[in-house]
């Protein structure tokens, strides 16, 4: 919810959220936990789809007890339960909260790639410098109450960047 003002977002505009520590309803499994948050995704055409590939996702990701409860798991693979559950989805809108913190290389690679390949609008916050450059086709800079948008890279946001600055100074 914003501190003041209002946000208007178009009526059919699907939204997924993940965020920097991802809260589970305590006593799920990790299957019941990824099935609970995709039970609204309306393009798997049966239950035992949407749990195949939730169990290919997870298994992709490193979790491989898919019966374990989620409250037994280490910060770094309650994370990787909460991304397959949101890289599962269809949304419009993929809004990620440090999607890199307390992951491994490999996981770090596979949500490159899974982003990558996504075709929807991703939204993400994160000090990772080289997932944001090897990600990232737009930064939008907020300092004080100026808001710069720069299409491309990390490496091209920091070199233009050092521009509008040696210009304004």
């Amino acid at each position: 919810e914003p501190d003041e003002g209002t946000v208007v977002r178009g009526r059919n505009l699907y939204i997924r959220y993940l965020p920097q520590i991802p809260e589970f309803t305590e006593g799920d499994t990790v299957i019941e936990s990824i099935l609970r948050d995709n039970a609204g995704e309306s393009h798997y055409s049966s239950r035992e789809e949407m749990q195949a590939t939730a169990k290919s996702m997870l298994n992709e990701l490193g979790i491989r007890d898919h019966d374990a409860k989620v409250e037994t798991l280490s910060g770094g693979q309650r994370k990787r339960v909460a991304l397959a559950g949101v890289l599962m989805s269809r949304a419009e809108l993929l809004i990620l909260d440090e999607p890199t913190n307390h992951l491994d290389i490999t996981s770090k690679e596979i949500l490159e790639s899974a982003l990558c390949r996504y075709t929807g609008t991703v939204l993400y916050v994160s000090h990772d410098r080289y997932f944001i450059n090897r990600t990232a086709t737009r930064i939008l800079d907020l300092t004080g109450q100026s808001l710069i948008n720069y299409i491309g890279s990390y490496d091209y946001y920091l070199e233009k960047k050092d521009a509008v600055e040696a210009a304004f100074a």
